[in-house]
């Protein structure tokens, strides 16, 4: 076959660059040399001719191998989407299962699908070769494609037997567990379960024995069914009967447990039984009881069930009693308690009712406490009339009392004599905290009169005829059992202690100025206010005392202006010394107002001692009360003098200060005595002399005691302006006994007739 030259065979000249000017050479050619071209050109058709031949047969053979190509990636394609038509998830005809594989529709349905596949992929192909070549091969996939899809309808409909088989026992299993006591339903549950065991032993071929097995199995769990049912729901005679009817369609197995199903069913009815028994009688102990013997005598009754309600039973028995012998013993707390309660209000001299007594001593009868109870009674008895009376007649009886004990001890209960003494000394501790609280106890004042109301001490200048009918209360309680007059209860003491410690000097005035405003003028009465407050805030009451005499002297009883005048230096001395303190107790206005310090501190209080002396003999307190009002009253002048340094000791401005505070000490038979507020010695000597000579013309103190006499013992002092006279290791008395009490609060009587 003639070939083309290639280009290493081709002879290409070039041309060689010009030397110089070209020139004209004539050449002369041989006749070979002439022949040359036309035997080149003869020889180049030749070859053309041949090559193409050559590439028509090469293409043609190409052409071939791309249409068994495009057939071949048709053919992959169609196999590809039969494997989506046969195992996909969303067209693959194997996820059709059971019923929906055997619906009839599978076959035709997805057969149709694949030759949808075959005429979209052959229609996409080039020209009718390659169509041929895919149609070929797709014949064969397709025959594969419906093998499958046969084997497939064949396994399903196994499956689906299988599936309505197992259905149909299921289903009735089902209707008869739900109409276990319908006969006629359990009969066409069986006869339905018997058809469809014949039917799949047809299907699958079965042995007629292997057949029988099935069936016989199938109507014992049906029987066993219906037992169950019968049994869980307590119907043992309906289970008993229906075993003994069918116990020969029962395997060997179940009848084994129906067996002790039934028995152990009958069982827990009995206990069941008992067990309601037990239930409603369980807060019972006769209930309980009766209830024991009944499970111990019952012999149907396994041992394991009896020994299981016996143990139930006594151990309620024994909660029972632990609960009882708790309750008894916190009833007996309890009653004790009240007891205890009732016992210590008649010995702290309180009276206890009938209503109140009667149901302790109810509770209590029967019980360990039912003596005490009725010796709690009989001492509240005997004591009542000990209780109501005065604290000198209580004496009395407690002196009888002992007399009698020490002639005979059998004439009196020793233990009553004690209760006599503990109220005796009970009623002077409360008489004397508390005199209003203490007056409505005993049954003095009626606890809802003004008298026993609580007192609005934020605004005591409206209390008015509240705060007057409180004096006169304290004032009775005072005179009958000799107690402190206290017009305020403990906690209204509190109220006016609170009020008065966060005040300022001036709110402070204010304040007193409303309280004496309240009080009426009653000067007794607002100074035992202020005598109350002083145990808390000394300083305060002292100025609070000295500003009632100031109100007192307004009123034309004295010398203007005195009393407010000391008031004020005191409280504002006070806030010198006590600023108000912040949180963490540092003076929030400022530091404390310098004094005296050291040596000149422990000077000024020699020189206090040196003034009072034996004034405050017996009142140690009143001392130190007022040695603090002098150091106010000091505070208070060292400010308005304006000293460059207030810490150096003014003895003069000190002497001006004590005193002030005091209402000044003076010289009186050999003792020194604090005179009465508005009182210089001479007027003092000559106020007493008249007192005196009024006391010994009156007869009080009998024939022994002359005038001279009398004049001649000193003076204690037991409060403001009020004093005893010593005789003695004593105190002068009167022909009762009584102290005898010089009080400058108070005007001098003179009897009618009297001359000096």
């Amino acid at each position: 076959m003639p070939r083309l030259p290639s280009v290493d065979q081709l002879e290409r000249r070039v041309p060689a660059p010009a030397g110089g000017v070209v020139t004209y050479r004539p050449v002369t050619i041989s006749p070979e040399a002439a022949a040359l071209p036309a035997q080149a050109q003869a020889r180049l058709g030749l070859t053309v001719a041949d090559t193409a031949s050559a590439f028509g047969a090469i293409m043609a053979r190409e052409q071939q191998l791309v249409d068994r190509t495009r057939a071949e990636d048709a053919f992959n394609k169609l196999r590809s989407a039969q494997l989506d038509l046969t195992i996909g998830e969303q067209n693959g005809f194997r996820q059709k299962r059971g019923a929906d594989a055997v619906n009839g529709q599978l076959a035709s349905e997805w057969t149709a699908k694949f030759d949808d596949q075959v005429k979209q992929i052959g229609d996409a192909l080039s020209n009718d070769r390659q169509r041929e070549l895919f149609k070929s091969r797709a014949q064969i996939a397709s025959l594969q494609y419906k093998e499958d899809i046969l084997r497939h309808l064949a396994e399903q409909r196994n499956v689906y037997d299988q599936q309505v088989y197992q259905g149909t026992l299921a289903v009735e299993q089902q209707n008869v567990t739900g109409r276990w006591q319908d006969q006629k339903a359990i009969d066409t549950a069986l006869t339905r379960i018997r058809g469809t065991v014949a039917a799949e032993a047809e299907r699958l071929g079965w042995d007629p024995k292997v057949a029988e097995a099935h069936r016989l199995a199938e109507e014992s769990k049906v029987h066993s069914a219906v037992l169950g049912q019968a049994v869980a729901s307590g119907d043992f005679m309906y289970a008993k009967r229906y075993y003994d009817k069918n116990k020969g369609a029962v395997d060997a197995q179940t009848a084994k447990v129906v067996e002790r199903a039934v028995e152990e069913g009958e069982q827990k009815q009995i206990a069941n039984a008992y067990q309601v028994q037990f239930l409603s009688g369980r807060d019972s102990m006769t209930a309980l009881r009766v209830l024991e013997k009944k499970v111990s005598a019952d012999d149907a009754l396994s041992e394991d069930r009896k020994n299981m309600l016996l143990g139930r039973i006594l151990s309620r028995q024994d909660q029972l009693e632990a609960r009882a012998e708790r309750q008894r013993a916190e009833v007996e707390r309890r009653i004790g308690r009240a007891i205890d309660d009732i016992n210590a209000d008649t010995l702290a001299g309180f009276e206890s009712t009938y209503d109140r007594m009667a149901p302790i001593l109810g509770a209590a009868k029967g019980t360990a406490l039912e003596g005490e109870a009725q010796r709690m009674v009989a001492v509240s008895n005997a004591t009542r009339q000990f209780r109501l009376a005065t604290p000198t007649q209580q004496e009395a009886v407690i002196n009888q009392a002992e007399a009698v004990i020490r002639q005979d001890p059998s004439k009196f209960d020793r233990r009553l004599l004690g209760a006599y003494k503990q109220i005796h000394e009970a009623q002077k501790n409360q008489v004397r905290e508390d005199p209003t609280g203490f007056a409505v106890r005993q049954g003095l004042v009626d606890e809802q009169s003004p008298a026993a109301a609580p007192l609005d001490l934020s605004k005591p200048e409206a209390l008015g005829d509240q705060l007057s009918a409180r004096f006169n209360l304290a004032r009775s309680v005072s005179a009958r059992y000799g107690a402190p007059f206290r017009p305020l209860r403990p906690d209204e003491t509190s109220a006016v202690v609170a009020a008065l410690r966060d005040a300022a000097p001036a709110q402070k005035s204010e304040y007193f100025a409303k309280l004496w405003q309240g009080s009426r003028s009653d000067p007794d009465g607002y100074r035992a206010i202020m005598g109350q407050i002083a145990p808390d805030d000394p300083v305060s009451a002292i100025a609070g005392d000295y500003a009632g005499k100031g109100y007192r002297e307004l009123a034309g009883n004295g010398p203007q202006g005195q009393g407010r005048l000391v008031s004020d230096l005191i409280l504002a001395g006070q806030a010198l010394l006590k600023p108000d303190v912040k949180a963490d107790g540092k003076p929030a206005g400022g530091t404390l107002f310098p004094m005296p310090k050291g040596g000149e501190t422990a000077k000024m209080q020699r020189d206090f001692d040196n003034y009072t002396r034996e004034a405050y003999a017996g009142i140690e307190q009143a001392r130190s009360d007022h040695y603090q009002a002098s150091l106010a009253i000091y505070a208070k002048l060292s400010s308005d003098a304006g000293d460059h340094d207030t810490a150096v000791y003014n003895s003069g401005r000190w002497k001006t200060a004590m005193k002030l505070a005091t209402g000044g000490v003076e010289r009186y038979n050999s003792r020194n005595v604090v005179m009465p507020y508005g009182y210089d010695k001479s007027k003092f000597e000559d106020e007493l002399a008249t007192r005196v000579e009024i006391l010994v013309s009156s007869g009080r103190l009998g024939e022994k005691w002359k005038r001279s006499q009398v004049e001649d013992l000193p003076l204690r002092p037991i409060g403001d302006g009020r004093y005893l006279m010593v005789a003695g290791d004593g105190v002068l008395v009167d022909k009762r006994n009584a102290p005898v009490v010089i009080d400058f609060n108070q005007p001098a009587f003179i009897p009618s007739g009297y001359k000096r």
